[in-house]
């Protein structure tokens, strides 16, 4: 890396966003305990809170209604000496606890306050905190409460990406989403604003392409690839968070993982190896900026060194690493890890860094990346599948192992199977009983992608309807870390370490738009762009998808056995509208050699089921 090179790439890690902050006061008294008049507080009037004998408790939950991420100040008038608390939570139930929570990882903080005399007072949150409930409670005395209110912050967006379509509960998911992405975006890609606050590799990876369908993010995943670049270890492996880089923020900022970050600097998720490379060209794609590429690649080729090293594609364990993979079977303490599903996400990654390296001349790199593809390509078939079931086992034969639908999603989406392999792949572990599914949020996100691209969409948008679904008639307000529909009514989600708005579960963001109405880059920068719709039984659907060249529309509207469109493409753009029958590179080629005109575009095209 050259000097000016170096100087660009510390500029890029290092560099500070002015946050926008906004005021929000509280939309409904939740609950009040020994409080005089407490909706009073809703109009700009006082509420007493009276206190009590001890054991008696005396409390005031508001809602601000929202996701809010930053302090809660409450202006108190008292008249004698006065002492009492603050808590916070993202669901009602850890708002109203009072007892300590602190587990060997995890604790829910609590400020406390205490004045010896009479007078008028705030009590501001000691540190930024993430909530949309929060809770004052007496311990000693009585006082008035004036006002509340809590101040909001996140990077500064752009609301320039839209979706919207004919059923209305999928319009309810995508802005779900939304709300989600965007409170995870602070000074880099958190991936959950309560618990952990921190840069981690798979999360981001998701969290880019959900920003960039909504807000057409460049400069804050640009300093967040650089933080995770800059934490690489000797060796090349990449840590699963972005500590070294600085992709943390404790214990100074924020309160809630007592000991990070820790020895976290040093923990490896092999998978997560696999997402930094393809972060980088999912970047590279939908920015355009071949210059970080450029600044990254001596950091990818030797993330694919400790790839070559570090993963035992003939071993039962294929990585002394941790997995992270995920599972139904086990809720709590157990992510399961499938051996099949890294080596798929290990094959993709291969794969990319053997097309790139072949695109910048860098030979020796190529054959590193196609050989190590081909050597995975050959033990995965002859040691994972499973010929009776005609499904990918999750760990070698011939010793027991389980079906998943990670790996099979995997296997399709990493191009080891063919479009028609893969769609009897995905059909068939869909209906699989007892196949392991997912209940994490990045991984139910690869799965919805698996079902869109093998054209089983309306497969995908029944099972986006009831993940995401479930969490919103819980009343959700952004998405959660993890969800399990199917154990319901058993399943219980007030787990006061979970986190209720969590990056890595956003995936509609991009799903919807990318490959329902199917706007997405198909070189670097939308230079060529692919619209190839798969819109299953919607009647409508429209977006608006950001592009270095500006905003593109599409819009598809069913009349009888065909789709009329609407398409506006920004000019710089080559577009291809696309239905070819398997997705394969090569009809999709052969639609980009009629490519359509910039700017207003009107027609039919067939229905494609």
């Amino acid at each position: 890396m050259s000097s000016l090179q170096a100087e660009s790439f510390a500029s890029a890690r290092n560099q500070r966003f002015e946050l926008r902050r906004s005021r929000r006061t509280p939309d409904r008294i939740a609950v009040s305990r020994r409080v005089l008049h407490p909706h009073a507080l809703l109009y700009g009037q006082t509420a007493r809170m009276l206190g009590g004998d001890p054991g008696e408790d005396c409390l005031l939950i508001v809602d601000f209604g929202a996701e809010t991420v930053g302090t809660v100040s409450w202006r108190i008038r008292t008249d004698g000496p006065l002492k009492l608390a603050l808590y916070y939570g993202e669901n009602l139930p850890e708002a109203s606890r009072i007892a300590p929570f602190e587990d060997d990882w995890y604790a829910l903080p609590e400020d406390r306050f205490e004045w010896p005399e009479a007078g008028e007072f705030t009590a501001q949150s000691k540190g930024r905190r993430a909530f949309r409930y929060a809770t004052v409670r007496l311990v000693c005395g009585s006082c008035e409460i004036v006002e509340a209110h809590a101040d909001h912050e996140h990077y500064p967006v752009q609301a320039c990406g839209h979706f919207a379509c004919s059923d209305q509960r999928l319009n309810e998911i995508w802005n779900l989403c939304a709300q989600t992405t965007i409170a995870c975006m602070q000074q880099f890609y958190e991936d959950g604003v309560k618990r952990d606050g921190m840069l981690w590799v798979g999360d981001y990876r998701i969290q880019f392409l959900c920003a960039w369908y909504g807000f057409g993010d460049a400069a804050l995943a640009r300093k967040s690839l650089s933080m995770i670049a800059a934490s690489q270890l000797e060796g090349g492996a990449v840590p699963a968070a972005a500590v070294l880089g600085g992709g943390h923020q404790h214990p100074k900022r924020i309160a809630y993982m007592p000991g990070m970050p820790g020895a976290l600097d040093q923990w490896i998720i092999a998978n997560y190896n696999a997402d930094y490379l393809l972060a980088v060209n999912e970047y590279v794609l939908h920015t355009g900026d071949e210059q970080l590429l450029s600044l990254l690649w001596p950091s990818m080729c030797q993330c694919l060194n400790f790839l070559e090293t570090g993963i035992q594609p003939e071993a039962d364990v294929p990585s002394r690493y941790t997995i992270v993979t995920d599972t139904n079977k086990d809720m709590v303490g157990n992510w399961w890890s499938s051996a099949a599903a890294l080596l798929f996400q290990v094959r993709e990654a291969c794969r990319l860094m053997a097309e790139l390296a072949d695109k910048r001349g860098d030979e020796s790199t190529r054959q590193r990346g196609s050989a190590l593809r081909d050597k995975l390509d050959r033990e995965l078939r002859r040691s994972y599948f499973d010929s009776h079931v005609g499904l990918y086992r999750d760990h070698r034969l011939p010793k027991p192992s389980s079906f998943s639908l990670h790996a099979n999603a995997f296997a399709f989406l990493s191009g080891h199977a063919d479009a028609r392999q893969g769609k009897q792949l995905i059909a068939r572990a869909g209906e699989l009983p007892n196949a392991i599914y997912p209940v994490l949020g990045f991984m139910e996100g690869y799965w919805l992608k698996a079902l869109i691209t093998a054209g089983m969409t309306e497969q995908a948008l029944a099972e986006m309807k009831r993940y995401y679904g479930f969490m919103l008639d819980q009343g959700a307000m952004t998405c959660w870390e993890l969800a399990d529909p199917g154990a319901w009514p058993h399943y219980s989600h007030n787990k006061y370490a979970y986190s209720d708005c969590h990056g890595w579960s956003a995936a509609p963001q991009f799903l919807l738009p990318g490959y329902v109405i199917g706007v997405r880059p198909w070189t670097a920068g939308f230079k060529r762009t692919l619209i190839a719709p798969r819109l299953g039984s919607l009647e409508w659907a429209e977006c608006n998808v950001p592009t270095p060249y500006g905003d593109l529309y599409a819009s598809f509207e069913r009349e009888g056995d065909a789709l009329r469109y609407s398409l506006l493409i920004p000019p710089g753009v080559e577009a291809a509208l696309a239905r070819p029958a398997d997705g394969s590179k090569d009809e999709i080629e052969e639609a980009f050699g009629t490519p359509l005109a910039e700017g207003w575009n009107e027609g039919r095209i067939p229905v494609m089921k």
